[in-house]
Protein backbone atom coordinates (compact mmCIF):
# COMPACT_ATOMS: atom_id res chain seq x y z
CA UNK A 1 0.00 0.00 0.00
CA UNK A 2 2.80 2.34 0.95
CA UNK A 3 4.72 2.07 -2.30
CA UNK A 4 1.56 2.29 -4.17
CA UNK A 5 1.40 5.30 -2.73
CA UNK A 6 4.78 6.87 -2.91
CA UNK A 7 4.12 5.75 -6.63
CA UNK A 8 1.42 7.94 -6.88
CA UNK A 9 2.89 10.58 -5.33
CA UNK A 10 6.07 10.41 -7.84
CA UNK A 11 3.65 10.08 -10.62
CA UNK A 12 1.98 12.89 -10.12
CA UNK A 13 5.21 14.98 -9.40
CA UNK A 14 6.27 13.90 -12.59
CA UNK A 15 3.43 15.45 -14.29
CA UNK A 16 2.80 18.50 -12.25
CA UNK A 17 6.41 19.23 -13.21
CA UNK A 18 6.34 18.34 -16.95
CA UNK A 19 3.18 20.14 -17.07
CA UNK A 20 4.38 23.86 -15.68
CA UNK A 21 7.35 25.85 -17.61
CA UNK A 22 7.35 27.80 -13.95
CA UNK A 23 7.69 24.81 -11.67
CA UNK A 24 10.75 23.51 -13.70
CA UNK A 25 11.97 27.11 -13.94
CA UNK A 26 11.87 27.24 -10.24
CA UNK A 27 13.84 23.66 -9.59
CA UNK A 28 16.28 24.74 -12.04
CA UNK A 29 17.10 28.08 -10.39
CA UNK A 30 17.51 26.89 -6.98
CA UNK A 31 19.39 24.19 -8.52
CA UNK A 32 21.84 26.57 -10.48
CA UNK A 33 21.75 29.23 -7.69
CA UNK A 34 23.16 26.90 -5.00
CA UNK A 35 25.12 25.40 -6.83
CA UNK A 36 26.36 29.04 -7.70
CA UNK A 37 26.16 29.92 -3.54
CA UNK A 38 27.74 26.07 -2.90
CA UNK A 39 30.47 25.78 -5.98
CA UNK A 40 31.58 29.77 -5.82
CA UNK A 41 31.98 29.89 -1.77
CA UNK A 42 33.98 26.40 -1.95
CA UNK A 43 35.99 27.42 -4.89
CA UNK A 44 37.13 30.81 -3.50
CA UNK A 45 38.20 28.88 -0.20
CA UNK A 46 39.96 26.22 -1.69
CA UNK A 47 41.71 28.65 -3.97
CA UNK A 48 43.02 30.40 -0.74
CA UNK A 49 43.98 27.54 0.78
CA UNK A 50 45.72 26.84 -2.07
CA UNK A 51 47.66 29.91 -2.40
CA UNK A 52 48.78 29.51 1.47
CA UNK A 53 51.35 28.33 1.01
CA UNK A 54 52.99 31.95 0.23
CA UNK A 55 52.12 33.21 3.28
CA UNK A 56 53.22 33.79 6.75
CA UNK A 57 51.86 32.65 9.77
CA UNK A 58 49.29 35.78 10.48
CA UNK A 59 47.99 35.20 6.80
CA UNK A 60 47.75 31.60 7.06
CA UNK A 61 45.79 32.17 10.45
CA UNK A 62 43.16 34.69 8.99
CA UNK A 63 43.22 32.08 6.23
CA UNK A 64 41.69 29.45 8.60
CA UNK A 65 39.17 31.77 10.15
CA UNK A 66 37.95 32.79 6.56
CA UNK A 67 37.48 28.81 5.79
CA UNK A 68 35.52 28.26 9.02
CA UNK A 69 33.06 30.76 8.10
CA UNK A 70 32.81 29.54 4.92
CA UNK A 71 31.04 25.71 6.13
CA UNK A 72 27.41 26.34 7.03
CA UNK A 73 26.94 28.89 4.04
CA UNK A 74 28.19 26.14 1.76
CA UNK A 75 26.19 23.16 3.61
CA UNK A 76 23.12 25.53 3.35
CA UNK A 77 23.65 25.75 -0.29
CA UNK A 78 24.48 22.47 -0.87
CA UNK A 79 21.03 21.04 0.60
CA UNK A 80 18.92 23.32 -1.92
CA UNK A 81 21.33 21.71 -4.81
CA UNK A 82 20.35 17.91 -3.12
CA UNK A 83 16.42 19.43 -2.66
CA UNK A 84 16.35 20.49 -6.22
CA UNK A 85 17.78 17.57 -7.30
CA UNK A 86 15.77 15.14 -5.74
CA UNK A 87 13.22 16.90 -7.39
CA UNK A 88 15.00 16.86 -11.08
CA UNK A 89 15.11 13.24 -10.38
CA UNK A 90 11.73 12.25 -9.16
CA UNK A 91 10.26 14.18 -12.31
CA UNK A 92 11.76 12.08 -14.58
CA UNK A 93 12.80 8.13 -13.03
CA UNK A 94 12.70 6.06 -16.31
CA UNK A 95 15.76 8.47 -17.60
CA UNK A 96 18.10 9.01 -14.47
CA UNK A 97 17.53 5.78 -13.00
CA UNK A 98 19.21 4.21 -16.47
CA UNK A 99 21.28 7.14 -16.96
CA UNK A 100 25.41 6.07 -16.52
CA UNK A 101 26.20 10.10 -16.61
CA UNK A 102 23.66 10.51 -13.82
CA UNK A 103 25.20 7.65 -11.92
CA UNK A 104 28.87 8.80 -12.53
CA UNK A 105 27.64 12.38 -11.13
CA UNK A 106 26.55 11.13 -8.01
CA UNK A 107 29.46 8.78 -7.25
CA UNK A 108 31.84 12.02 -8.26
CA UNK A 109 28.96 14.02 -5.89
CA UNK A 110 29.62 11.15 -2.72
CA UNK A 111 33.41 11.79 -3.32
CA UNK A 112 32.91 15.68 -3.14
CA UNK A 113 31.19 14.85 0.45
CA UNK A 114 34.28 12.40 1.50
CA UNK A 115 36.67 15.21 0.23
CA UNK A 116 34.61 17.83 2.03
CA UNK A 117 34.57 16.00 5.69
CA UNK A 118 38.62 15.75 5.18
CA UNK A 119 39.24 19.11 4.43
CA UNK A 120 37.17 19.40 7.49
CA UNK A 121 39.50 17.23 9.59
CA UNK A 122 42.50 18.81 8.00
CA UNK A 123 41.57 22.12 8.58
CA UNK A 124 41.14 21.15 12.33
CA UNK A 125 44.41 19.26 12.54
CA UNK A 126 46.06 22.75 10.83
CA UNK A 127 44.02 24.59 13.73
CA UNK A 128 45.35 22.83 16.62
CA UNK A 129 48.82 23.19 15.13
CA UNK A 130 49.10 25.98 12.89
CA UNK A 131 53.08 25.97 12.34
CA UNK A 132 52.60 22.22 11.04
CA UNK A 133 54.17 22.40 7.62
CA UNK A 134 52.82 19.04 6.87
CA UNK A 135 49.13 19.57 7.86
CA UNK A 136 48.82 22.70 5.49
CA UNK A 137 50.22 20.62 2.60
CA UNK A 138 47.27 17.73 3.40
CA UNK A 139 45.00 21.01 3.73
CA UNK A 140 46.28 22.33 0.21
CA UNK A 141 45.90 18.88 -1.34
CA UNK A 142 42.35 18.32 0.31
CA UNK A 143 41.67 22.06 -1.39
CA UNK A 144 43.28 20.88 -4.94
CA UNK A 145 40.94 17.83 -4.73
CA UNK A 146 38.06 19.65 -3.52
CA UNK A 147 38.03 22.58 -6.67
CA UNK A 148 38.50 19.58 -9.33
CA UNK A 149 35.68 17.62 -8.41
CA UNK A 150 33.48 20.83 -8.70
CA UNK A 151 34.85 21.29 -11.69
CA UNK A 152 33.94 17.91 -13.21
CA UNK A 153 30.59 17.73 -11.26
CA UNK A 154 30.05 20.60 -13.00
CA UNK A 155 31.06 19.34 -16.59
CA UNK A 156 28.88 16.13 -15.59
CA UNK A 157 25.82 18.01 -15.33
CA UNK A 158 26.15 19.67 -18.37
CA UNK A 159 26.72 16.18 -19.97
CA UNK A 160 23.48 15.11 -17.86
CA UNK A 161 21.50 17.14 -19.90
CA UNK A 162 22.73 16.14 -23.36
CA UNK A 163 24.03 12.36 -22.76
CA UNK A 164 21.70 9.72 -21.75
Amino acid sequence: MLILTVAGLVEGWGQLYRDSAALQTGVAFVHVGGLVGAGGLAISSDRAILRSSREDAAGRQLRLKDLAGTHRPVMISLSLVFASGLLFFLADLDTFLTSWVFWLKMGLVASLMVNGWLLLRAERAVEHDPTSEPGWRGLRRRAATSLLLWLVITLAGTALVNVA
